[in-house]
């Protein structure tokens, strides 16, 4: 599962690891609500909640595809959008089901929602607006 708790069972850490990562993950989508704009605490909180549920299997990865829009149409950061942009294409999932794939999906996962509070944190997540929403205002 690409889930904290398989990363856990993975390593042998049980409950106690379980823990101490979901705790981290909560803290990372803080970091991204309390930053940023609403959408993007939502990609934020998309990406932990798939993270420290408990039965999510790759299918579910599809939680992930609004996330990846979500930060494409605001992200600052081109690398950030790149990333996000790679989440979105099939290659991703298909090396996921290839043999040690599923270690692979949990850091990818991971990653990104660590991407998405180090963005926060800098400044880099969301894009000034454009001069017609500016007028609007």
């Amino acid at each position: 599962m690409p889930t904290l708790y398989g990363m856990a069972t993975q390593f042998g850490g049980g409950m106690g690891l379980e823990l101490a990562l979901a705790s981290c993950a909560a803290a990372l989508v803080w970091i991204a609500v309390r930053r940023t704009s609403w959408r993007y605490g939502l990609a934020a909180m998309l990406t932990g909640s798939l993270l420290t549920s408990h039965h999510a299997y790759l299918a579910d990865c599809a939680m992930l595809a609004p996330a990846a829009l979500i930060v494409i149409a605001c992200a600052r950061a081109k690398w950030l959008r790149g990333y996000a942009i790679l989440l979105l294409t099939p290659v991703c999932y298909i090396l996921m089901l290839m043999g040690e794939g599923m270690r692979v999906a949990r850091f990818v996962i991971l990653a990104f929602l660590v991407a998405l509070a180090w963005a926060a944190w800098r400044g880099q997540a969301e894009q000034e607006p454009d001069a017609t929403s500016r007028a609007a205002a």
